[in-house]
């Protein structure tokens, strides 16, 4: 038989990670399926002629789509060397805008994505975290609603008193803090029954190791998201409400401090779909004298990639923490 293989090997790798993460939905992946068999031909009427030639020549590499068919997201890979080459830049570009008119949710998969954190790559991630949100989600919601409508005006007043719902009340957050990274709770139970280890808050013995994990800041730059998280190990006797940090440092007296680092993790967040934007120039500015944004962030829904990036950072610091641990046996030199 004289035929070729459907996917390289990273995309087929790319599949496979897909398909993991999206156990628990009934989803399905498409491989190499026509732009015009998934976009809307209405669409292609406002492209421009050189966009309107890739709509009718080029494919999308993964369309995942629900049980009826329906187009949920698509998957690009781009590999390492994908943006060196102005041809493929510029047609990124245009399927960027393409996916962008249609508001279908496109994620470029990069081996960053395919790296993995204990046999959980972050493509799997966020495939998990889309398919949490499309089962959990509704009724996260549903307990929002019904608190909220039990609220007194002064109760609502209080949690939105400068002009933002207050985390805690927040549905999107609720999501996070209950679908953190898939294994960090193995790590902290690990810390907690192999080794005896507490954080700050919840240590009973002031002469005792400890450790935190904490969240840093957050940059947007170039169209990448970092975010960063600190953590620590420590050993002293003070109370827990003296205890404070300052840019991830301890500043508490009397505390002997083993390991201190910060945890930074990042991902491409902004897609480019102006030909003629670069990032030198202000998205908004070149909104004002085009008439849209040059730029868009195609989140999945419960996949925001800040909330993936915080997630990821997090894990790792806590990855990081119960390595050296183990590796210094710390908990055998008390």
């Amino acid at each position: 038989m004289k035929v070729k293989k459907i996917n390289n090997t990273s995309e087929i790798y790319t599949y496979n990670e897909l398909s993991k993460g999206l156990e628990g939905i009934e989803a399905m992946i498409f491989p190499k399926l026509p732009i015009a068999d998934v976009i809307d031909h209405e669409i292609r009427k406002i492209l421009s002629n050189k966009a309107k030639n890739l709509f009718d020549k080029s494919h999308f590499d993964f369309i995942v789509t629900n049980k009826n068919h329906f187009p949920l997201f698509a998957v690009e890979f781009d590999g390492p060397f994908h943006e060196l080459y102005d041809k493929k830049r510029t047609n990124d570009i245009r399927k960027n805008r393409i996916c962008q008119l249609a508001e279908l949710p496109l994620i470029r998969v990069t081996d960053l994505q395919l790296q993995s954190f204990d046999s959980i790559s972050v493509l799997q991630f966020i495939a998990y975290r889309y398919v949490k949100w499309t089962n959990d989600y509704p009724k996260i919601h549903q307990e929002w609603e019904k608190e909220l409508s039990e609220m007194t005006e002064d109760e609502l007043e209080a949690i939105t008193s400068d002009g933002y719902l207050s985390p805690p009340y927040d549905p999107h957050f609720r999501f996070d803090i209950k679908h953190p990274f898939p294994l960090r709770d193995e790590v902290i139970e690990k810390l907690v029954t192999q080794h005896h280890l507490y954080n700050f808050i919840t240590m009973n013995n002031r002469d005792s190791f400890w450790y935190a994990v904490f969240p840093g800041g957050n940059r947007s730059m170039d169209g990448i998201f970092t975010s960063s998280y600190h953590y620590g190990i420590y050993k002293g006797n003070e109370s827990n409400s003296n205890i404070s940090w300052k840019e991830g440092r301890l500043e508490t007296k009397g505390v002997n401090i083993l390991k201190e680092e910060k945890i930074e993790f990042g991902m491409k967040w902004a897609l480019i779909t102006a030909e003629d934007f670069n990032n030198d120039t202000a998205p908004f500015l070149y909104e004002q004298q085009n008439g849209f944004l040059p730029i868009y962030h195609p989140d999945l829904p419960g996949s925001y990639i800040p909330s993936i990036c915080r997630s990821i950072a997090e894990y790792i610091s806590y990855k990081r923490l119960l390595q050296f641990v183990e590796e210094n046996n710390i908990m055998n030199n008390t």
